[in-house]
């Protein structure tokens, strides 16, 4: 695994703790597993993964 991608999961995983719903009858679509800030961390990730190969990223 790279530095990046642990680096990625790990501030991912700490916000999933602190902010997602410890309910089991209430589910969060924005904080909880599979959510939309699951969606946002990965497009980050991509975007700092591929900007040394995109020049457009870096815009």
């Amino acid at each position: 695994m790279t530095r990046l991608r642990i680096e990625v999961v790990d501030m991912r995983d700490r916000m999933r703790r602190e902010l997602s719903s410890h309910e089991p009858e209430f589910s969060d679509f924005k904080q909880d597993a599979g959510g939309i800030v699951d969606i946002e961390f990965l497009v980050q990730y991509l975007v700092l993964l591929k900007s040394g190969e995109y020049n457009e990223l870096n815009r």
